[in-house]
C-alpha cells in the first residue's frame, strides 16, 4: 500500500478533525459533521485506491468504512452531550469495531483507541453510578491503558480520565463504609475531594462550566464523607459535637456549583443524595441541641420542633426514594434504610423527652452501695449519665447495681474493659475518629441493653 497516500490520508484526517471539533463546539449535527468529514477524505481515498491494485476496496469503498467509523466516533459525542451514556457507549464501540480495521494507519489507529477508551471510560462511569465498584474500576483502567495509545486526540481523554480518579477514590470510599470500614472509607472520600479539587485547579480556567462541576464534585465528596461522621456522632450520643458540626453551609456551597453541572446525569445522579443529606443534618443538628437543652434546663422538649423535624425527615424520605428510582441499585436502597432508621431513632427520642417524670430528683453521684432505690430509679440515673456522654460513670453505677448478679456482673465488667480500651486507643490517637465514633456507639447500645436489664434484676 503506498505509504505517501497514508500518510495524506492521515493528515487529511487530521485537517478533518481540526474543522470537524469546531463545527462540534458550534453546536452542528451530524449530517454536517459526516458531509464535512466525507468532503475532506474522499481525495485522499480515491487516489489510494488508484495507486494499489492490490488494495481491493474501491475508493468510495474505503470512504464508506473510514467515513461510517468516523460517523459513529462523532456521533458518540454527540450523545454525550444530551447525557444519553447508552447510546454514546453504542456509538463508540462501534467506531472502535470499523477503524481497528485500518490498524496500518496510525491516525485511524488512534481514532479507534480513543473511541475504545471513550467507550470503556462510560461503561465504567455508569457500572459506578449503579454501585458496582469493582466492574467500574476495572473499566476505567482499560480506558487510561487505550488512551495512552491514541496519539494527540488521547490528551484531553487522558486529563478526564485522571480526573475520574477523585470519582474512584469516593466510590472505594462507599464500598468500605457500606463494610463497616470507616477508618478506610472515610479516608478515601477525603482523598477524593482533595484529588478533584487539584484536578480542577490544575486543568480548567476558574469559573468555567468543567472548573464549577468538579469544585462542586470535591465539596460533595467531602460533605459526604462528614455526614457519614455525623451520623456516628449523633448515634453515639455526642449531641453537642453533632450540633456544633453541622455540614449545611457545605452542603448549599456543592448544591451551587453541582446544579450549574454541563451534564445532566451528574446533577440528577448528585442533587438528591445532597438534599437528603441537607435534611437529616438539619434534623441532627434540631435534635441534638433540644436533647442537649432538655438535660441542661429539664425544659419541656417543644411540639413544634418535634414537627419540624419530622417535616425534615419525610423531605429526605422523599430524595430517599428519588435516588432509589435512578440508582435502582444497593446505594440506592442504602439510603431508604438510612432514612427509615433516622426516622425510628427520632420515634424512640420523641417518647423519651416527651415523658414526664423522666428521671427522679436525686443526686447523680450518689453512691448506690449505701442508699437502695428502686430499678426504674437507677435505671434512670445510668441513662440520664449516658445521655450526657458520661459512659464511665454510668457503667460503674450499672457495676454497683448487679454486684450481688454474677452474670450481669460479668457483662458489666466486660463492657467497662472495651470503654476503657477504646479511651486509651483515643488518647494516643492510634484509631480513626469513624472507627471511634463506631466502637463507641456498640458500647454505649451495650450500656443501655444493660441499664434496661435493671428492672428484671
Amino acid at each position: 500500500m503506498n505509504e505517501n497516500l497514508l500518510k495524506q490520508l492521515a493528515g487529511d484526517l487530521d485537517r478533518a478533525f481540526v474543522e470537524i471539533d469546531a463545527l462540534l463546539e458550534n453546536g452542528s449535527d451530524a449530517e454536517t459533521l459526516i458531509y464535512q468529514y466525507d468532503t475532506l477524505i474522499m481525495p485522499a481515498a480515491q487516489q489510494l485506491q488508484a495507486s494499489d491494485a492490490g488494495f481491493q476496496q474501491t475508493a468510495e469503498g474505503i470512504n464508506t468504512v473510514v467515513c461510517g467509523g468516523v460517523t459513529e466516533y462523532f456521533k458518540g459525542l454527540q450523545f454525550l452531550k444530551t447525557g444519553d451514556l447508552t447510546q454514546a457507549i453504542a456509538r463508540f464501540s462501534g467506531a472502535e469495531q470499523t477503524l481497528s480495521y485500518f490498524q496500518a494507519n496510525s491516525t485511524l489507529k488512534e481514532i479507534a483507541n480513543m473511541a475504545s477508551a471513550l467507550a470503556n471510560y462510560w461503561e465504567g462511569v455508569a457500572s459506578v453510578q449503579n454501585m458496582d465498584v469493582s466492574a467500574g474500576i476495572k473499566k476505567l483502567e482499560e480506558a487510561r491503558k487505550q488512551v495512552k495509545n491514541s496519539g494527540k486526540y488521547g490528551a484531553e481523554m487522558a486529563k478526564s480520565i485522571d480526573l475520574m480518579q477523585g470519582e474512584i477514590f469516593f466510590l472505594s470510599g462507599v464500598k468500605s463504609v457500606m463494610q463497616s470500614d470507616y477508618a478506610n472509607g472515610l479516608r478515601q472520600m477525603h482523598l477524593a475531594a482533595r484529588t478533584t479539587k487539584e484536578g480542577a485547579e490544575k486543568n480548567f480556567a476558574p469559573e468555567s462550566d468543567e472548573y464549577r462541576l468538579y469544585t462542586g464534585l470535591s465539596l460533595y465528596y467531602e460533605a459526604f464523607a462528614e455526614f457519614q461522621l455525623q451520623l456516628i456522632r449523633f448515634n453515639s450520643y455526642e449531641f453537642d459535637t453533632a450540633r456544633d458540626k453541622s455540614i449545611t453551609g457545605l452542603l448549599n456551597d456543592a448544591a451551587v456549583y453541582i446544579k450549574s453541572s454541563p451534564l445532566p446525569d451528574v446533577n440528577a445522579m448528585v442533587v438528591p443524595i445532597i438534599e437528603l443529606m441537607y435534611a437529616l443534618d438539619q434534623a441532627i443538628e434540631k435534635m441534638s441541641g433540644l436533647i442537649l437543652e432538655r438535660l441542661k434546663t429539664g425544659a419541656d422538649a417543644s411540639p413544634q420542633l418535634f414537627m419540624d423535624v419530622r417535616q425534615l425527615i419525610l423531605e429526605a424520605q422523599d430524595a430517599a426514594l428519588r435516588i432509589s428510582a435512578i440508582m435502582k441499585s444497593e446505594l440506592g436502597n442504602a439510603w431508604l434504610q438510612t432514612c427509615n432508621n433516622f426516622s425510628k431513632l427520632i420515634g424512640n427520642l420523641e417518647r423519651f423527652l416527651s415523658a414526664k417524670d423522666v428521671k427522679p430528683e436525686v443526686d447523680k453521684n450518689i453512691n448506690i452501695e449505701t442508699l437502695t432505690f428502686h430499678p426504674n430509679e437507677v435505671g434512670a440515673i445510668c441513662k440520664d449519665l449516658i445521655a450526657q456522654n458520661k459512659i464511665a460513670d454510668a457503667l460503674i453505677n450499672l457495676n454497683k447495681f448487679f454486684a450481688n448478679k454474677p452474670d450481669k456482673l460479668n457483662d458489666v465488667i466486660q463492657t467497662q474493659q472495651k470503654w476503657a480500651d477504646l479511651s486509651q486507643r483515643i488518647r494516643q490517637n492510634i484509631i480513626s475518629e469513624g472507627d471511634a465514633g463506631v466502637e463507641k456507639a456498640k458500647i454505649v447500645q451495650a450500656t443501655l441493653f444493660l441499664t434496661d436489664g435493671i428492672i428484671g434484676a
